[in-house]
């Protein structure tokens, strides 16, 4: 029997992402069950860690070392990009995994790490994926600075004002906390002296 796992992984918290991190689960159990030579090893999952980086998905690094106590023999993963944003990150832990003679299976690009064609491919496939990871972000950044400088907040709910129509509206009962708040900054006060002033305000 050969010793099969999952990693999954999903870029934010939100419910929805919860209910996707949910269906790959569950998708991942019946694709194992379905293979009479394969039994489930363990899903690992990720939940909203950012894919640039390994080293803060607990999941991800746990399976690594599950892999090196001979825990597991293959690994399923939807995509290059679910495994890793990073193509450093990328060739190096799937050569190691090679190296202990676990394959990674990517279901998107169809591609096996154990096939003697793979390297050339995958290093070309997480290229095009940290490059995607590096653009959407850069786009991100790009569109809160105009929004900023068309004064539209990040958030939808910022204090010191109420939005009407669209609009945002300065609210007068919280105005005077944020001059005070700016005053006090401006004239040399640290961020937690501010906050000990509110609160000491109520």
């Amino acid at each position: 029997m050969k010793k099969v796992a999952a990693y999954c992984r999903v870029s934010t918290d939100k419910d929805i992402q919860q209910s996707s991190l949910e269906l790959q689960m569950e998708s991942y159990r019946d694709i194992i069950s379905s293979h009479e030579d394969w039994e489930l090893a363990e899903i690992y999952a990720d939940e909203g860690k950012s894919g640039t980086a390994t080293k803060s998905r607990k999941e991800f690094n746990r399976m690594i070392i599950d892999a090196q106590n001979g825990k597991i023999d293959y690994i399923l993963a939807k995509s290059i990009s679910r495994f890793a944003r990073n193509t450093v990150d990328t060739l190096e832990y799937t050569r190691k995994l090679r190296d202990l003679g676990v394959g990674v299976f990517f279901e998107e690009q169809g591609l096996d790490t154990l096939s003697v064609t793979s390297e050339i491919f995958l290093t070309i496939h997480a290229a095009f994926a940290q490059e995607e990871s590096h653009s959407i972000s850069e786009n991100m950044k790009h569109g809160l600075r105009n929004r900023v400088a068309m004064g539209i907040p990040k958030w939808s709910k910022t204090y010191g004002y109420r939005s009407e129509n669209g609009k945002f509206i300065i609210d007068l009962a919280q105005a005077s906390v944020v001059r005070y708040i700016f005053c006090s900054a401006a004239n040399g006060m640290s961020l937690t002296e501010i906050v000990s002033s509110l609160k000491e305000q109520g």
